[in-house]
């Protein structure tokens, strides 16, 4: 069961994930979570970064959705700049919205990547609809109470995975110190 709440792929940064990346996934949908994913909570809207990224991904022929359990005030203002697809109050991990979103768009979970930075929303919801998963892991808000469940859950699933290894190595030190713990036990 926990290995089914494992993202697929781990990234410190949205900006990270390039739209070739994206591309040798099959992806022609991307369904972005907003919230610590592609910006901060308390930021408003987006910045040049984010505008810029979203452009190389939009221009490399992929669709980007923007789907957040967020109400509406919060996600209008956030994509009124960026001009893309974007859904509020998205009731995630709940596959209702996000499938007729999906069938809406005419997307499959073949062509479909999730981005996303909790466990329990943005990874359940990809899993539950079939589609691949992207971890945007940042160890500055790991600490956000919840979230320590969720890095041991990430640890505990995939501590064989090379690519985990390097992330291990994170600044805030919890991978490191959840190995530790269960090395002496």
């Amino acid at each position: 069961m926990l290995s089914y709440l494992a993202p697929d792929h781990y990234f410190n940064n949205f900006y990270e994930i390039s739209p070739d990346f994206l591309l040798s996934l099959g992806c022609k949908y991307l369904f972005s979570d907003v919230d610590n994913t592609l910006a901060p909570y308390e930021v408003a809207e987006p910045d040049e970064r984010i505008s810029a990224w979203i452009r190389a991904v939009s221009d490399a022929g992929i669709v980007i959705v923007l789907v957040s359990n967020n109400g509406p005030e919060r996600i209008e203002l956030f994509n009124r700049t960026l001009g893309v697809r974007a859904y509020a109050d998205c009731k995630k991990p709940s596959r209702k919205r996000l499938g007729a979103i999906m069938k809406e768009l005419g997307a499959t979970p073949k062509n479909t990547v999730f981005l996303g930075d909790q466990i329990y929303t943005d990874v359940l919801s990809a899993r539950r609809l079939g589609a691949v998963y992207l971890n945007r892991f940042d160890a500055g808000t790991i600490l956000r109470p919840g979230l320590i469940t969720e890095a041991v859950i990430i640890h505990s699933t995939a501590a064989a995975d090379d690519q985990l290894a390097a992330f291990i190595q994170c600044p805030c030190g919890v991978f490191a110190a959840s190995k530790q713990r269960k090395n002496k036990a």
